[in-house]
């Protein structure tokens, strides 16, 4: 989990930007060195 500060822009058209107050990743789809460098936080 991840506190969203900058807003995400969506390809879906009529769809604007998108600032949830937090997001969650997959840290399968981020690869190894995503996961490395948020276990050593």
């Amino acid at each position: 989990m991840s506190p969203a500060v900058t807003p995400w822009f969506s390809s879906l058209e009529g769809a604007g930007a998108n600032n949830p107050s937090f997001r969650v990743y997959d840290r399968g789809s981020l690869g190894k060195n995503a996961a490395e460098a948020s276990q050593s936080i």
